[in-house]
């Protein structure tokens, strides 16, 4: 991962469709409240474990939280009996053979990822309980396909104004299209301003190369829908969510700007930052997006994932396009 010391953070869309039956809230209520708490301690994992360097004690703390909010921790080799690939599909799921039938995929073991479930038993929606578990996995290793990373030197051959360059640009993709909001542009000025005071948005610059690096972490879950009145074997794989939190870093080592009097000097100082990105899609997480494929007429599991990251700098010259894990049953995750 890279530069441990992030503190720059800009929120993309965390827009959750998360609204029922007006007569099914207070049934569901203690359950939101949750959900939403365990929301909240999976989003500040994300953080501690996207760092280079791993705070184990921030991390032990957030999982002890998880713990006694009902998470279990998995093995690998239990997320493979528990939620095998034939959970994926709806038919076997509404006859309860899911269980029965082996998986038809098969990996050797890794250490690549934590995996942790909980369940939300007797879910009111519709006249209907249900009985929802989700399957959570976040990296731990940097060979996760649930990790993206790199870095590049890319090189300019033209003069720019400060303010309207930008040193960073983003967008995000879901299945859907462009995330709402999720465009982010950081301007050369805002990026150099507080390392040199003799520059502003007007000024002239020529830079030669910016080094740029970032890494991508992916929080999936997926969740498995049943009637409450069912077992395990009738579960079925309803929506499959992901979400991202991208660090981007940059490095200038050293550029030329054009004072006021006309004279082009060189900057003496090396600048460097980066940026903390997250993209959510519209339906990530959502029980009523389960729900409704559950009720739907066949058709597989829903996606409400992240497609592409695109990352861009000056001159809209293409720093990375990068294309998160977009998982067809957990395993792929690995």
């Amino acid at each position: 991962m890279i530069f441990a010391n992030n503190t720059n953070k800009i929120a993309i869309n965390n827009n959750q469709n998360n609204q029922g039956d007006d007569n099914d809230q207070g049934d569901n209520s203690s359950s939101k409240s949750i959900e939403n708490n365990i929301n909240s301690l999976l989003e500040k994992r994300s953080n501690i474990i996207c760092k280079d360097i791993i705070n184990i004690s921030d991390l032990n703390d957030v999982d002890l939280k998880l713990a006694k909010l009902g998470i279990e921790f998995l093995t690998e080799d239990q997320v493979k009996t528990q939620f095998p690939e034939t959970k994926t599909d709806k038919k076997l799921a509404l006859a309860g053979q899911t269980i029965q039938i082996a998986s038809r995929v098969s990996t050797p073991s890794s250490n690549r990822n934590t995996w942790m479930s909980y369940r939300t038993s007797s879910y009111l929606y519709g006249g209907k309980k249900y009985n929802i578990q989700r399957l959570i996995a976040q990296p731990k290793q940097s060979s996760s396909a649930l990790c993206n990373s790199g870095s590049r030197m890319v090189t300019f051959s033209t003069n720019w104004s400060a303010g309207i360059a930008n040193v960073i640009k983003s967008s995000i993709l879901s299945a859907v299209g462009l995330i709402q909001g999720s465009t982010f542009a950081l301007a050369f000025y805002d990026a150099v301003s507080s390392f040199l005071s003799g520059i502003s948005r007007t000024t002239e610059v020529k830079v030669p190369h910016i080094n740029y690096s970032w890494s991508s972490t992916t929080t999936a879950v997926f969740t498995y829908i049943r009637l409450e009145s069912q077992t395990d074997n009738y579960q079925w794989l309803s929506l499959i969510s992901t979400k991202t939190q991208t660090v981007v870093g940059y490095t200038i080592p050293t550029f030329n700007y054009k004072s006021s009097n006309g004279y082009w000097y060189l900057t003496p100082k090396l600048v460097q930052g980066n940026r903390t990105i997250y993209g959510t899609p519209n339906g990530y997480d959502s029980y009523v997006e389960a729900i409704f494929a559950y009720n739907s007429i066949g058709g597989g599991p829903r996606h409400r994932a992240i497609s592409s990251i695109t990352i861009s700098g000056p001159e809209s010259k293409t720093v990375q396009v990068i294309y998160p894990c977009y998982p067809q049953f957990p395993l792929h995750c690995e």
